[in-house]
């Protein structure tokens, strides 16, 4: 694997890039992403929004999101099955906005979308501050899409070890606690 980075300042934004480029099965294959990201305060709040590209070079073209696809990509089967890559597409789009409801509680809507597709992934956080050492984190996800397509529920023919990407609705919390 061989990988580079960079960041810089585009006006009022930081814009930052990663490219990697992995010897695999198939050849060497480059993936890479994008995000650029901003601050700014709205009615007396503290906001943030990246937004970001995802160029996933193991992925499958759209046409391709049937069984010959996954079998003619040996690379991205070992990957989902190593659990290195969560996705099966090549082009994503992702952005949120950071909200400060007040200087203990961050809330942040966010939007993960494949692009060239029909699904997406809605996410609500929120992140609050307790107490000393005490930390609530919680999140509601709502995939959007049909079945068939990435967030809308996929079956992934991985031999004797099926599997489905996408899920329903979910609710996260966790309660941490630093000593």
């Amino acid at each position: 694997m061989l990988g580079v980075g960079g960041s810089t300042n585009l006006g009022d934004a930081i814009l930052r890039g990663d490219l990697m480029l992995t010897d695999g099965i198939d050849g060497w294959t480059a993936s890479g992403v994008l995000n650029s990201s901003w601050s700014w305060v709205t009615r007396g709040r503290n906001m943030s929004g990246p937004i970001e590209y995802f160029f996933n070079g193991f992925g499958l073209r759209e046409s391709d999101y049937g069984e010959a696809g996954f079998l003619g990509s040996p690379d991205l089967v070992a990957r989902i099955r190593r659990g290195e890559l969560f996705t099966v597409g090549r082009h994503y789009l992702a952005a949120s906005v950071g909200i400060e409801m007040h200087p203990l509680i961050q809330l942040t809507p966010s939007l993960f979308y494949k692009l060239g597709g029909s699904s997406a992934l809605g996410q609500l956080s929120i992140n609050w501050d307790l107490a000393d050492n005490w930390q609530l984190i919680g999140a509601v996800n709502i995939p959007v899409g049909p079945t068939g397509t990435e967030f809308g529920g996929l079956s992934l023919p991985l031999g004797e070890e099926p599997r489905t990407l996408g899920t329903g609705a979910s609710v996260l919390l966790q309660l941490a606690w630093y000593f």
